[in-house]
């Protein structure tokens, strides 16, 4: 990690133009956000050149990967669940007019 400060902090190697960016760039992320993972996987990790960095951000892409099935599993679960109850209220609507013979 120590090469990665002296990088960050020497003018000639990071412009501030360029910490600036990158700075902005890291603020963007957001747990909301389907690209996180592949921004930190792809370009953040390939930057870094500490290991034990590369570590840490590879497990965070990997979190954030998890995340993202996690929330489209509650999703498709939760139109399911809709559509059960859309149907089942369907159904006892057909019943009570079959009862009354309408």
């Amino acid at each position: 990690m120590g090469k990665d400060i002296e990088q960050w902090k020497d003018a000639k190697a990071v412009s501030d133009v360029e910490r600036w960016i990158i700075r902005m760039g890291i603020g963007y992320f957001s747990a909301a956000e389907g690209i996180v993972g592949d921004n930190i996987q792809h370009v953040v990790r390939e930057l870094v050149t500490a290991p034990e960095l590369k570590l840490v951000l590879g497990r965070h892409a990997h979190e954030e990967k998890r995340a993202r099935k996690m929330g489209a599993r509650k999703a498709k679960i939760k139109r399911r669940a809709k559509l059960a109850r859309a149907l089942q209220k369907r159904k006892r609507s057909m019943m009570k007019r079959k009862a009354l013979g309408v």
